[in-house]
């Protein structure tokens, strides 16, 4: 079965005849050093129950040739790595292996890259969040009421979790891990117009009454127009937590005193026409602040052109008429981006399936086949879901470069040190299969 014409095709073919649309012109390696030249190297982890990231092995790999065909299978050892010599016939590199939910839930996940060149891939993440094994996991009670009375209609960030502080707010209970670290909490003044932050260790306490002194540092906010669009201001490394407008005129927040590395984010949901197919779109623009709240550079949301709808409608105009490989080219749309992808989920007889073809801005994408597990379990899929994805950070380099940058930002204790930190712009439209 060829994986793009079995799956990825028959899910366009439905949404183009569905909106009355056609073709038109709108195991292996324990060795853990740096790769040589013409070999290829990749790691696989994990990330539990409570966020923390481990080796993860017999991870599936799979190399194929510039038609798709499989010319290598491997597996990732018990490091989760994978070291091997690359294959003078060698394009394209798939990565297979199972995510599970909170519930137990498997989805099959299958990750392609295209074009790739012999080197450091990087890793590849999956989520098991029922292993909760090393977590030490407990929970924390918070008694508010004197917050209430002394901060009144405030709002309390405990991590990701926001409380309005009104006399009816009945007394928060939330799991802590120890891998979380200090729980970072937020205090926004009813009006919005100020705010204060400090952090807990829970370490050795189960209940705890926050006060005002709790909160060290003052808020410096964000020199952005957040009039127009959600906006979020956040944290990635050390204090970490966000606040958002929450799609009004309202200022958003950094703390200095606690971190330097402080972002702002404009986000948006919206609809497009892709051809006559209606898409679903979200956007996102990320950049970094300094300790005054100006951001470095402009911060701008991707903006739907024709350029991009009609790129996005060409190239399933090819994938439907099953002529591979089939072409894509988002230059025209914008010669910086970095990656594209297109993915499809669905439902087998054996759970769900999420697989990912991951691109830069233009090239061509051939007929896969993959092992022969995985393609007697994709022979089922129910495709419910169409995404495609356009990301870039600002600048214009190779693909090999960025996934350069990528491996590199990986392996990278602090994350935001990498320069595909500093600025980014993503937007997605999903096309619904049901709808």
């Amino acid at each position: 079965m060829n994986l793009v014409k079995g799956t990825l095709s028959l899910a366009i073919a439905g949404l183009l005849t569905a909106c009355g649309g056609g073709s038109d012109n709108s195991t292996n390696s324990t060795n853990n050093t740096q790769a040589p030249e013409r070999q290829l190297s990749l790691n696989t982890i994990k990330r539990d129950g409570c966020g923390q990231k481990s080796p993860i092995a017999n991870i599936k790999v799979l190399i194929h040739n510039q038609s798709g065909d499989v010319i290598k299978e491997y597996a990732t050892d018990t490091q989760g790595q994978l070291q091997v010599d690359w294959p003078a016939d060698a394009k394209h590199v798939t990565v297979a292996g199972n995510d599970y939910d909170y519930q137990g839930n498997r989805t099959l996940y299958i990750n392609t890259e295209l074009d790739v060149e012999p080197g450091d891939l990087g890793a590849t993440l999956f989520f098991a969040y029922t292993d909760e094994t090393n977590c030490n996991c407990k929970q924390v009670d918070f008694s508010l009421q004197t917050l209430i009375e002394d901060a009144p209609d405030s709002t309390l960030y405990l991590e990701n979790n926001n409380f309005q502080l009104a006399p009816d707010l009945s007394s928060p209970q939330l799991e802590w891990c120890e891998s979380y670290g200090d729980m970072s909490i937020q205090l926004i003044a009813a009006d919005g117009a100020t705010s204060m932050a400090g952090a807990f260790d829970l370490t050795e306490v189960s209940n705890i009454e926050p006060t005002l002194d709790d909160f060290t540092a003052t808020g410096v906010e964000v020199n952005v127009d957040f009039s127009n669009h959600s906006a979020r201001a956040y944290s990635r490394t050390g204090w970490s937590n966000y606040n958002d407008n929450l799609g009004v005129n309202q200022p958003i927040f950094i703390y200095p005193a606690l971190t330097s590395d402080n972002y702002a984010r404009y986000h948006d949901y919206s609809t497009a026409q892709v051809g006559n197919i209606e898409a679903y779109t979200y956007a996102t623009a990320t950049v970094k602040v300094n300790s005054e709240g100006d951001t470095i550079r402009h911060l701008q949301l991707r903006e739907v052109t024709t350029d991009l709808t009609d790129a996005i409608y060409s190239l399933f105009a090819s994938i439907s008429d099953n002529q591979p490989p089939y072409q894509y080219d988002f230059s025209n749309a914008d010669s910086n981006i970095a990656f594209t992808q297109i993915s499809v989920t669905g439902q087998t007889d054996t759970g769900r399936s999420y697989w990912v073809i991951k691109g830069g801005v233009s090239g061509e994408m051939p007929d896969f086949r993959l092992s022969t597990d995985l393609e007697a379990e994709l022979a089922s899929l129910q495709a419910e879901k169409v995404h495609i994805d356009v990301q870039s950070y600002g600048s214009k380099k190779s693909l090999s470069e960025w996934r350069k940058l990528t491996a590199a930002r990986g392996e990278m204790e602090n994350s935001y040190l990498s320069p595909l930190s500093d600025e980014s712009h993503f937007m997605q439209f999903s096309f619904y299969l049901d709808r």
